[in-house]
C-alpha cells in the first residue's frame, strides 16, 4: 500500500494523518532518539499502523461527522467542536491533538510492531491464599489512559453539560450559603435593604407630588372653563364678566 497523507481535504485513499517529516520533528523536540533507528520505509509503515489504530479504537467516539463518504480516514470532520466551542477541524487542517497522537502511536508501532494484539487466552483460576488464609494486598486495578490516549480525549469525548451544570449549581449553592452566613454578607444585605427602603420612600414621595400637581392642574382647568362659560352665557345677560388669570 502506498503512503498517502491526509491533508485535511478528505482524500479517498489516505492512510496517514502525518508525514515522516512531522514525526521526525515531533520526536526530535522531545528527545525520542529511538525513532531515528528506523528507515524511511519503516517509519511510513509505522505511521500507517498508528493512524489505523487511532481510527479503529476511537473512530466511533470522534466528535462531528465525516466530510464525505469517500474519504479514507475518520478525519477531517464537520461540526466537531472542543469543550470551549472552538472548531477542531478547519479548512485544509487537522486537529493538532490528532497529529501529535499519530506521531506518538507511530513510535509505539515501530517499537512494538503491533498496537492491537490478540487478547490473551483465559488464565485458569488460581488459589492465592497463603497458609494463614489471607490474600496479599492488591492495588485497585482499572483502565489507565496513557499520555497518547489523553491527547485524543478532547476530540473524542463529548462534554457532559448536564453533569457540569449540576456540579456548578452545587458549588454555587455552597458559595452562596457561606456568603450569607458571613458577617460581611449580612452587613451588605442590611445596607441593600436600607437603600431599597429609601428608594421606595423617594418613589412614593415623587408619586404623591405628581398626584398633588395633577389635582392642582385639574382645579385650574376647571376654574378656567367655568369662567369662560360664565362670560359667554351669563355675562351678556347681567352685564358682568369674570376676570383674572386663574393661576
Amino acid at each position: 500500500m502506498a503512503f498517502t497523507l491526509e491533508t485535511g481535504t478528505g482524500i479517498a485513499g489516505a492512510n496517514a494523518y502525518v508525514d515522516v517529516a512531522y514525526v521526525d520533528t515531533h520526536h526530535l523536540d522531545r528527545g525520542n532518539s529511538a525513532w531515528d533507528d528506523f528507515t524511511t520505509v519503516e517509519k511510513q509503515q509505522s505511521i500507517i499502523r498508528g493512524t489505523e489504530y487511532i481510527d479503529k479504537r476511537f473512530g466511533i467516539k470522534f466528535r462531528g461527522v465525516r466530510v464525505s463518504k469517500e474519504q479514507g480516514l475518520e478525519w477531517p470532520r464537520l461540526s466537531a467542536f472542543d469543550a470551549d466551542g472552538f472548531l477542531l477541524s478547519g479548512v485544509d487542517d487537522l486537529p493538532r491533538q490528532l497529529e501529535k497522537a499519530a506521531a506518538e502511536y507511530a513510535l509505539r508501532a515501530a517499537i512494538c510492531g503491533t498496537l492491537a494484539p490478540d487478547p490473551p487466552l483465559p488464565v485458569p483460576k488460581q488459589d492465592l491464599t497463603d497458609s494463614t488464609g489471607t490474600r496479599p494486598d492488591q492495588a485497585e486495578t482499572g483502565q489507565l489512559l496513557p499520555g497518547t490516549d489523553r491527547r485524543l480525549r478532547c476530540i473524542r469525548e463529548q462534554p457532559d453539560w448536564r453533569q457540569r451544570s449540576a456540579a456548578a449549581r452545587t458549588e454555587n449553592r455552597g458559595l452562596r450559603r457561606r456568603r450569607e452566613e458571613s458577617p460581611q454578607r449580612r452587613h451588605e444585605v442590611w445596607v441593600r435593604l436600607h437603600m431599597f427602603a429609601l428608594m421606595g420612600s423617594a418613589r412614593r414621595s415623587e408619586r404623591r407630588i405628581r398626584r398633588e400637581g395633577e389635582v392642582q392642574r385639574r382645579t385650574v382647568r376647571s376654574h378656567l372653563r367655568g369662567r369662560e362659560v360664565h362670560n359667554r352665557v351669563v355675562g351678556p345677560l347681567t352685564g358682568r364678566t369674570m376676570r383674572g388669570t386663574g393661576g
